[in-house]
């Protein structure tokens, strides 16, 4: 199975991908060697989620609150915009 992850992968993808990962290397019979692979191209994605969940953590420390109905001010990027992701 080739590596399906990707730069522009969202959040949610990447996570549920680990998941499905995960599930399949405890369920199946696998070569050793095709579970080390498995378990490297699972560890980069963890790292690359990590990341994600690090610069969204940022980000939501960053916004300033307006003090009308505590709701991000318009002039602040959004989350997409800091991830250089595109929203679909």
């Amino acid at each position: 199975m080739a590596a399906r992850t990707k730069k522009t992968e969202s959040f949610e993808d990447g996570l549920n991908r680990l998941e499905e990962m995960a599930q399949e290397m405890e369920t199946s019979q696998l070569p050793l060697e095709e579970l080390l692979k498995r378990y490297e191209e699972g560890m980069k994605l963890a790292g690359e989620l990590t990341g994600k969940l690090e610069t969204m953590k940022a980000a939501l420390e960053t916004v300033p609150l307006s003090s009308e109905n505590n709701k991000p001010e318009d002039s602040q990027l959004s989350l997409t915009d800091l991830m250089g992701g595109t929203e679909e």
